[in-house]
């Protein structure tokens, strides 16, 4: 029991600072990366109304992303910490690749939602670096509190 309570903790952390950094990008930039409302805007069609759904199926992608990364962390007996961060960079980056894959494809060309519809490299390689930060920060909160 305190396993699953720990990832999930560590699950939320690592999907609201991804979400913080992408929100940062299209803050200061004119990248359009806020994944919280494109995915809640393609349930609910409309951009205003998206935010309680996004957040609530980026949360859950995020716990269960984070349970996937748990299993792989603990297939491994490292002595250092930083060790297991390393190892959540590289999922982070093949996550990362993957997610911006189906980024470019999915909302690129079936959104709902016109203004979510274009997917620049930009926006791609974003969601490479939150992604890595997402994997950063799961592998870092993981050698830190479960593998010794």
């Amino acid at each position: 029991m305190e396993t699953i309570v720990t990832m999930t903790i560590i699950g939320i952390v690592a999907t609201a600072a991804m979400n913080c950094f992408l929100w940062l990008i299209t803050g200061l930039t004119q990248t359009q990366c806020d994944m919280v409302r494109a995915v809640g805007a393609i349930y609910t069609h409309d951009e205003k109304n998206s935010l309680l759904p996004g957040l609530i199926m980026q949360f859950t992608a995020g716990l269960i992303a984070a349970y996937v990364y748990g299993v792989f962390l603990e297939a491994f007996a490292w002595k250092a910490s930083y060790a297991y961060a390393g190892m959540g960079l590289a999922m982070g980056l093949i996550h990362g690749i993957a997610v911006s894959i189906v980024l470019a494809k999915l909302l690129g060309e079936h959104h709902p939602v016109e203004h979510f519809q274009k997917v620049s490299t930009r926006s791609a390689l974003a969601h490479v670096l939150a992604h890595m930060l997402y994997g950063f920060i799961i592998g870092a909160m993981y050698g830190t509190y479960m593998a010794f």
